[in-house]
């Protein structure tokens, strides 16, 4: 099977391979939004767009963070038909852990080869005719994403990183075994509070950059934040 962009496109000046959705033509109506569901580790976000259907998807899990792998879910699901029901899937934050609002696209057309490629949020705005909803790495709250919808207020939802989800349950489980007034257990239910802490803080450290207007990350136009940290409660 061949997924991607034709190699035959032709490159941007900077040398990054384009795709369908870095060389649509501007749209004539806005894109109708085709609702969420959960394909693999995946949450996903979808549109019927001027090239097609276009998917937007959101790594549950650390180990599924390309479009390559929201293919390869997709395939599995659909099987022969998954090129059927997109032409182009995305993801947001595909290289995980640097939570920064980058994204990689892939299509699928007979012809193309599996070349990843970069489009901007703008461009996808412009294709979705809505901007298009980001979520940190720690806010990834499968329910919020799959209850998304265009225009809708940010969803406020415990920040936690799949990969520090573990160790926090592991630590209030050793709380909840200990006796009341354990030292032992005063140090784990102290642990668990400074992991959230921590995936708390690195989500509104990256929300706050986002927002600054002299922000470190190029592109944030036609993004919108979809989910921010519930306050700590200690």
């Amino acid at each position: 099977m061949n997924f991607g962009r034709n190699t035959a496109a032709q490159p941007e000046p900077d040398g990054e391979p384009q795709g369908l959705l870095t060389t649509a033509p501007r749209p004539g109506a806005a894109a109708a939004f085709q609702g969420a569901e959960l394909i693999g580790r995946f949450a996903v976000l979808s549109w019927d767009t001027a090239v097609g259907r276009v998917a937007m998807g959101y790594a549950l899990s650390p180990a599924y963070s390309s479009p390559r792998a929201l293919l390869a879910a997709r395939w599995e699901k659909y099987g022969r038909k998954a090129a059927e029901h997109y032409q182009a899937v995305v993801v947001s934050d595909s290289v995980w852990g640097l939570d920064a609002p980058h994204l990689e696209a892939c299509d699928l057309l007979p012809e193309d080869t599996g070349r990843p490629y970069k489009p901007s949020w703008a461009q996808l705005a412009r294709l979705f005719g809505t901007e298009v909803p980001y979520w940190h790495g720690s806010l990834r709250d499968e329910k919020a994403i799959l209850a998304w919808r265009p225009g809708a207020a940010a969803a406020v939802v415990a920040a936690q990183y799949p990969q520090t989800r573990a160790a926090e349950d592991a630590l209030l489980r050793l709380a909840a075994y200990e006796p009341d007034g354990s030292p032992a257990g005063q140090v784990c239910l102290w642990l668990a509070r400074e992991v959230h802490r921590r995936d708390t803080a690195a989500a509104l450290s990256m929300l706050k950059s986002i927002h600054e207007d002299k922000s470190p990350f190029d592109g944030c136009k036609g993004l919108v934040v979809a989910a921010r940290p519930a306050p700590l409660g200690r």
